[in-house]
């Protein structure tokens, strides 16, 4: 018999190997390869992590330093990278409203409106959520609502950023969120070299010096902006921002409806400039924003809202609670609707309606809340006070973490004199709820 060596054995070996086997075997070297790469290689081009998600376990990105880790992502526009950094950081910091904020303007940068608004609204309730229940019997002044900075910033940079046509324009917007200011004044800079930029340079650099607190500087580039391009939405918008940090409020409204009239249908501007009316009793001034952005955007619950809300103000109730009524059937899953809603009703004293109101918007959102308050209120106007704290336990079974419950039943024993007192400590109201 003849023996063969290693050299045979391995050669006769792979020739009696099936065809199927050895593609299998290629097949796995080559996906072992990528794995081990990916291993090794955590910080891998965007083009590539995205080819391959999988590779690299997630890490912990610290919050103070999530903005130079997705630097190199915008530079690049990979905003799919970016959105996905955020949403792993936010996996780990879910109660961040600011990161919240962030994918939401992100959404906004992209001209995805819809998402942008869901998640903004999500910062919202979170932000509800999260602000300290005021004390019955604290005689302090009231202190600005935790985010309320964040939140005038967002809303604020997402009309900007509805406004940024092109790229290099977007990656300014998300530079200038993230106070990468050196990348803006660069960017700037270049704009003012090129033949058609000196407007776009100009409402950059305002923007720019609004960023760093320097409002006149920003005055004066939002005005020369306007004196190349008088028909620049951005710019106005720019300048009635400037006017407003000065308390001129009223060049601020007159800028602002200038901006609206060139973009009517930018939905967060039209907001602002409602709220700027209504602030004013120009209740008139506002309905006519709502209309303009009805004619525009004639399905989307908030110009119902602006429209709504400016009836009810100038004595219309039937006209804005209609509107009201439109909104809530654009936006059914909305709890905040049906709260303004149900706010409709109560000012016209129609209790039933108001009262089925913020119900639902207490279905939709159990940790809501403005509506338990409103229902509570009302239950203690009318004295049933019984009937108040029965709603309050009720709901308690239903959102036993509800930020305001305890507070608001304490308030109904100190109403009902009982001997708490008005100053239960949370094991008794959970006897109390119990019994």
């Amino acid at each position: 018999m003849r023996s063969l060596g290693i050299r045979g054995t391995v050669s006769h070996a792979g020739r009696a190997a099936p065809w199927w086997l050895r593609l299998g075997s290629c097949v796995g070297l080559v996906v072992l390869g990528i794995l081990v790469v990916a291993r090794l290689w955590p910080d891998l081009p965007p083009r590539v992590a995205q080819a391959v998600p999988w590779g690299a376990p997630p890490q912990t990105i610290p919050l103070d330093r999530l903005s130079q880790v997705v630097a190199p992502h915008v530079a690049q526009g990979a905003f799919a990278r970016v959105a996905a950094l955020y949403r792993q950081a936010l996996a780990q910091h879910p109660t961040e409203v600011t990161l919240i904020l962030r994918l939401a303007h992100l959404a906004a940068v992209q001209h995805q409106p819809a998402e942008a608004e869901r998640l903004s609204q999500h910062a919202v309730a979170l932000t509800a959520r999260l602000t300290p229940p005021p004390r019955p019997t604290a005689a302090a002044p009231t202190a600005p609502p935790p985010f309320a900075d964040a939140m005038v910033a967002y809303r604020q940079a997402v009309i900007f950023a509805t406004l940024a046509p092109s790229l290099p324009a977007q990656r300014a917007e998300l530079w200038l969120y993230q106070q990468q200011f050196d990348a803006v004044a660069a960017y700037a800079d270049q704009l003012l070299h090129t033949q058609n930029g000196l407007a776009a340079g100009q409402t950059l650099q305002g923007r720019l010096a609004l960023a760093r607190q320097q409002v006149p500087e920003a005055i004066t580039a939002f005005q020369h902006a306007l004196r190349a391009a008088p028909d620049s939405a951005a710019a106005h918008y720019g300048l009635g921002v400037a006017y407003l940090q000065q308390q001129q409020v009223q060049l601020a409204t007159h800028a602002w409806a200038t901006a609206h009239t060139l973009a009517p249908a930018v939905l967060e501007l039209a907001h602002a400039l409602a709220h700027l009316h209504m602030e004013a009793r120009a209740f008139t001034q506002a309905l006519a924003v709502g209309h303009r952005l009805l004619a525009a955007q004639p399905q989307h619950p908030t110009a119902h809202r602006i429209v709504g809300q400016a009836w009810l103000a100038l004595g219309e109730p039937t006209n804005g609670l209609a509107a009201l009524q439109a909104m809530t059937a654009q936006a059914p899953h909305e709890a905040r609707s049906y709260y303004d809603l149900g706010i409709g009703y109560r000012q016209y004293q129609q209790e039933s309606a108001a009262l089925q109101a913020f119900e639902r918007a207490l279905t939709l959102d159990p940790l809501g809340r403005e509506a338990l308050r409103q229902l509570v209120d009302m239950a203690l106007v009318k004295g049933e006070m019984a009937q108040a704290r029965r709603r309050v336990l009720r709901h308690l079974q239903v959102a036993p973490d509800h930020p305001e419950a305890y507070t608001l039943l304490s308030r109904i024993l100190f109403a009902e004199d009982e001997r708490c007192r008005g100053t239960p400590t949370k094991h008794a109201l959970r006897k109390q709820q119990r019994a």
